[in-house]
This record gives C-alpha cells, structure tokens and sequence, in this order.
C-alpha cells in the first residue's frame, strides 16, 4: 500500500489527457515514466548504516622464544619447497610477532595461490584424498590474492575454544579474523606433513568468509569415513549452529615487502 500510495502521488501532478496516452507510451523520457522510475529505484537501494567493526587485538600470552615458532618456520619453508614448489624465508618476508597467543602454533603460508592449487598441492600431493561437496573454486575469495600471506593459528585439532556452536553470521560479526579454507588447506597440509596428524577428526572448522553465490558457508575437516577417509569440504546456512562445528583464529603476520 505504501508503494502504490507513492506512485499515485508521484505521477498524479501529470494528470494525462485521454489523448495524451498514445504520446507517453511512446516517450520513454516523458515525466510520467521518470515519476514511475524513481519509486522503484528508491524503495530498490535503501541506506544501510553499519557499525565500524573494531580491529581485534590478540592477547600475546607468550614469548615467541617460549613457543614452537623457531621449530614451525623451517618445517613450513621445507613445506613450501617440496609441495607448493616455492624456496622461502619466511623471516625475511614477514615480520613475526615478537609475542603469540598459543604455545603450540601451525603457519599457513600463502606464496600466491588459488583454493584448486592449493588443494592440489597441499593435500592431494601427500596423497590425502578430498571430497568436495561444491567445487572449491566457487567459494567468495578463491582467486588468488595480491600478495603472499601468512597466518600463526593454535596447532590444535579442535577449533578456537569458545567458537563451537557460534554459526557463521554470529562468527562474522564478533570481529574476530577466523581461518579461511585456503588457509586450513595449508595448515592441514603441514600439519600432516610435520606430524602425520590431522585437524579436525571429531569436529568441522567453519570459514565465516567463503560462501557459494547461494548464501552456503563453508567448512572443512577429517571426514568420518572409516574406510575411505577423507578431508572433506563442505557447505551449509549461514544461520547454522552445532555443538561440533567451530572457527580458528587466524593472526595474521605483517608482509616486509
């Protein structure tokens, strides 16, 4: 009601003629149809005010000599070299953080690649098998980004504690920077190439920030399948919470360059 009350008073000033009615049909610039065009376009293109999302700072709960840092970046470089064929040194390009939140941490290191790549190379060239329930490629920030990047997440094979249950909508707007799937593909990727291990066996990690044009979000973990395990990718509503179902705080390392 509302919009047709609209119209009638946005066109009624024109009052047409029952012989001005052949000439507006065939003038698309008649007043007429500029009244009829406006109404659509406002009600189509509201203003939404959003509030500025504050950058989270992470607690550095540890020195990163107290850590596993040392150990982690030359396995990650060997990593690099022998699975997604790039020689690194990983503290030339990037400046570490001089205190970590985790004592235990994993690096996901980018050099510049897509989500196929790097599941290519990170996981099916350790001849890990992977199901996908959509292709990887169709997920929002599959491309390749500009620049390399690099990531310290917790080496855990849960996601971030208090993150389980959260669905991706309520993930998205704490503010906090969650691992996306090319950075679990990597992190899986050494993790099983560091210690034969897997994340995620009993739970799934979602990735707040890839869903398919439809609105699905995805997630990934090891997949239950006693006889053909798997890592697997997946989908599901942005709206969708389960106790098994968690993110991973991702604190991102500053490029030198």
């Amino acid at each position: 009601m509302a919009l047709a009350g609209r119209t009638a008073t946005k066109i009624q000033s024109f009052n047409p003629e029952h012989g001005d009615v052949q000439n507006i049909i065939g003038n698309s610039d008649h007043p007429y149809w500029k009244a009829i065009e406006s109404v659509f376009v406002e009600q189509s293109t509201p203003q939404v005010v959003t509030s500025p999302v504050p950058v989270f700072e992470f607690p550095r709960t540890f020195k990163a000599k107290q850590t596993n840092l040392d150990e982690i970046i030359p396995v990650t470089e060997r990593f690099a070299k022998k699975f997604l064929g790039v020689t690194a040194n990983l503290r030339e390009m990037f400046d570490f953080p001089a205190e970590l939140p985790w004592k235990d941490v994993l690096l996901a290191f980018d050099p510049g690649l897509d989500n196929r790549q790097v599941v290519e190379k990170s996981l099916k060239s350790q001849k890990l098998s992977v199901y996908e329930e959509s292709n990887v490629m169709e997920y929002k920030r599959s491309e390749v980004f500009s620049r390399p990047t690099l990531q310290i997440i917790e080496n855990s094979i849960r996601p971030t504690e208090g993150t389980c249950g959260q669905s991706p909508n309520q993930l998205n707007a704490d503010g906090r920077p969650y691992l996306e799937l090319r950075g679990y593909a990597l992190a899986f990727g050494l993790c099983y190439f560091a210690f034969k291990d897997y994340l995620d066996p009993e739970t799934w990690t979602w990735f707040p920030k890839n869903h398919l044009p439809g609105g699905g979000v995805a997630y990934g973990g090891w997949g239950p399948f006693p006889y053909f395990p798997r890592v697997l990718f997946g989908w599901n509503g942005s709206d969708v919470s389960d106790p098994d179902l968690g993110a991973r705080l991702a604190m991102p390392v500053r490029l030198k360059t």
